[in-house]
């Protein structure tokens, strides 16, 4: 039987603590690697249907309305103030640990860092480091400081932020006072009612981003973090999205007000001083602010995040948490070893240090996917620059003191304690299988890599059909590659035990099938008063597809069901997690409406077969196997069967109740929009 593996691109979204533990779906009995001779574009494929994306559809484009709905104006002005913060004083113990980073020039962590002396050693490093430097693009970790004088920040935010609020709040501005200092002052019950409002605020904020955002990217290292102890930029980025979990319709407009403070401080702070942009707690702040633009409905933002992703990479190549590497590292000295209680303290806070810049590249790529997923453009990240170790294990990064780090970092396996990539991605290439004790976030960041692959592969495919460099030979010559990552990915599948992200995009753009189920669904919400020519030309051609290979369809169906399935089981809000629901939901749509026979088809048998069931249950897995091999009836969530009156547009209105629970993002909206508008009746 020719089965399709269940995990395809990626698990770009998926909390990497839990979703190798909340599920056991077990797929042992599903050999479904993709045949050798797979092609993503097939020798005979049918002419281009006009309108249509080479690659993929640029979802954060699409609009329904006004896109300036919910904008707010970004001013920048130009003229000058001292970028540079006194810092605040740091304990003795936190000082000595820091003081070789503090020598380096950089911020290595989310702690104030000591004061240097412009004149001191470390000047004459950075003199002797740039008279090595031969290469005038080379990045460096410590470049010359470059600063101007900008307005006071605080001029800046009340010129642009507040003249963005209705009633100028006192909340917002007393917010605002707040945020243009470094650092968060000490509390004083001497502060006034809408001083004590906004600390208030902002500790809400920031409980709420733990609570419903951490587990999802686990950048922050919680058990050193305090308010007080970081920049008040990287506290902004963390605040707008946790005030965007709020329940109430207040604290939407908050994290409004709070990704602009943001994005001001963001720019006057790179803008003012060279050297914030080589500071983690920096780079953190913009990683977390360009993934709440990515989901948040706006389009400014959506821009924002677009022009702002190449600062980022650039910056993580200029500390060199990204660098080309000619060939594999030799991996960093273990530090398993025997440590007193005096150097305990010092250790913990260097590997933290160590592991917190790795998270924010490996962050940073996978925001990357993110956006090359939601826009259908080539990441900028390459893969050969990539950290040459994976994140450690999240019970090691979330040990709450230096003792309870030690133990268990010494018994804990190198693999978990953060595993080489490369040789990681050989052994799964290799059909060595994956190690039980690879981290389930160290499992998504190989499969991204592995789906990055494939991206290519598929442009490489595409250059090589007729209407573009007519290369028959160097299609075939990718097949054998394309097999072998596949199955990769499908090794990483059985490992993960649970399907956690869009299933079988790279299988819909085989046969063509995914890119005409998105463009039927996009055209038909474009609300264009002229009826495109196009839609009915891609409504025929899908039909054909999915009638032509029937097994292979009720596969993607099954697929796309058991996408829900976990959803429904586990459901992350964020981004991807959105275009995951949503892609899985229009291809049963798209399925049930020109893919299902009609009811007189014979072998059909009496009991319609439940797609979005856990093969845990007795029964499921050889309930399903014979459905794919044979049709039937079938249905999922509270549509018995999909021959039953209205079952379509029942499972639009389940689709659109997935997605309502994800609204905190206005990504969502914009996708309920589109189910809204597409009709189940006639063609």
């Amino acid at each position: 039987m020719d089965m399709i593996s269940p995990e395809i691109v990626s698990f770009p979204t998926t909390s990497p603590a839990n979703v190798g533990t909340d599920f056991n779906h077990h797929m042992a009995q599903f050999d479904g690697y993709l045949p050798g001779d797979f092609s993503f574009m097939p020798a005979h494929s049918a002419p281009r249907i006009v309108g249509m994306v080479e690659g993929g559809v640029d979802w954060l484009n699409l609009e329904f309305d006004s896109p300036n709905n919910g904008d707010l104006q970004a001013q920048y002005q130009a003229a000058s103030i001292q970028s540079a913060y006194p810092q605040p004083q740091m304990s003795n113990g936190l000082e000595e640990a820091m003081q070789t980073r503090a020598h380096q020039g950089i911020s290595a962590q989310l702690m104030p860092i000591r004061g240097q002396d412009s004149k001191g050693p470390n000047t004459k490093s950075l003199e002797a480091q740039a008279a090595a430097q031969q290469w005038p693009f080379d990045h460096t970790r410590n470049p010359e400081s470059q600063k101007c004088r900008l307005p006071p920040l605080r001029d800046i935010l009340q010129g642009t932020v507040l003249s963005n609020e209705p009633d100028n709040g006192a909340i917002i501005k007393s917010l605002i006072q707040l945020m243009s200092s470094p650092y968060l002052p000490e509390m004083e019950h001497s502060l006034d009612v809408n001083m004590m409002s906004a600390m208030e605020l902002l500790k809400n904020s920031l409980e709420l981003y733990f609570t419903e955002f951490h587990a999802v990217l686990p950048l922050v290292h919680v058990p050193t973090f305090q308010m007080t102890k970081v920049p008040t930029v990287t506290l902004a980025a963390m605040a707008c999205i946790g005030a965007m979990y709020s329940d109430d319709q207040q604290g939407t407009e908050q994290s409004w007000s709070l990704s602009e403070i943001c994005i001001q401080m963001i720019a006057y702070l790179g803008n003012g001083d060279s050297t914030n942009f080589y500071n983690s707690p920096y780079l953190i702040a913009n990683c977390l602010h360009q993934i709440y633009s990515l989901g948040s409905g706006n389009r400014r933002l959506y821009q924002n995040a677009d022009c702002s992703r190449g600062i980022l990479v650039g910056c993580l190549r200029g500390m060199g948490l990204l660098k080309a590497r000619v060939s594999a590292e030799v991996e960093k000295e273990d530090l398993k070893q025997t440590m007193s209680n005096d150097n305990m303290g010092a250790g913990w806070l260097r590997w933290k240090d160590q592991e917190q810049e790795k998270r924010i590249a490996w962050s940073s790529f996978e925001y990357d996917c993110s956006l090359c997923t939601l826009t259908a453009k080539r990441g900028a990240v390459d893969l050969p620059e990539l950290p040459h170790l994976l994140p450690c294990a999240e019970p090691l990064w979330d040990a709450p003191s230096p003792q309870a780090w030690a133990a268990l970092y010494a018994r804990l396996s190198p693999i978990a304690r953060g595993a080489s990539t490369a040789k990681m991605l050989r052994n799964l290439l290799a059909g060595k299988g994956v190690p039980e004790d690879l981290p389930a976030w160290s499992k998504r960041l190989c499969a991204q890599s592995i789906g990055r692959l494939l991206w290519d592969i598929k442009q490489l495919d595409i250059m090589a059909t007729t209407e573009y460099l007519k290369l028959p030979s160097l299609a075939a010559a990718q097949r054998q590659t394309k097999s072998t990552l596949l199955q990769g990915l499908n090794a990483l599948t059985e490992s993960m035990y649970a399907l956690s992200s869009t299933a079988e995009l790279i299988h819909y753009n085989a046969d063509e099938a995914m890119d005409l189920v998105v463009h039927v669904f996009r055209t038909a919400a474009s609300h264009s008063k002229q009826p495109d020519p196009s839609l009915l030309s891609a409504k025929r051609r899908l039909a054909a597809i999915l009638v032509k290979n029937p097994h292979k369809a009720r596969n993607l169906a099954w697929h796309a069901a058991q996408i829900i399935a976990v959803a429904n089981e586990y459901l992350v809000s964020a981004p991807c997690e959105i275009m995951r629901v949503f892609m899985g939901y229009i291809f049963i749509l798209a399925f049930g409406k020109f893919g299902s026979p009609p009811l007189s088809e014979p072998n059909f048998t009496s009991f319609p077969v439940r797609l979005d069931l856990s093969n845990r249950i007795d029964g499921q897995r050889t309930a399903i196997a014979t459905w794919i091999e044979n049709g039937g009836p079938w249905g999922i969530g509270a549509v018995h069967s999909i021959y039953n009156p209205g079952s379509l547009e029942a499972i639009s209105e389940e689709a659109r109740a997935m997605l309502r629970k994800m609204r905190f993002w206005g990504l969502a909206r914009k996708f309920s929009r589109i189910l809204e508008s597409f009709e189940f009746e006639g063609d």
